[in-house]
């Protein structure tokens, strides 16, 4: 083997190291982009459930006091 042969395999060793290394970097940046919206998302559930317990546990406290009120007076 020559050494302009060898030359050339390194050549192409690298390159090919290279383009892996641009699919894995791509990848990457897909992941990141699924996992913020995927935050987004759970942030944004988070939320409305915070909304949901506060309103039932408000018509739950009205509820009861109602009922109590009801109860006491009839």
């Amino acid at each position: 083997m020559s050494a302009e042969q060898r030359l050339e395999l390194i050549y192409k060793g690298v390159q090919d190291i290279k383009i892996e290394l641009a699919r894995h970097i791509v990848h990457q940046e897909q992941q990141r982009k699924d996992i913020d919206e995927l935050k987004k998302k759970v942030e944004s559930l988070e939320g409305n459930q915070n909304k949901a317990v506060g309103v039932l546990t408000i018509t739950g406290i009205a509820g009861t006091a109602f009922f109590a009120w009801l109860f006491k007076h009839f």
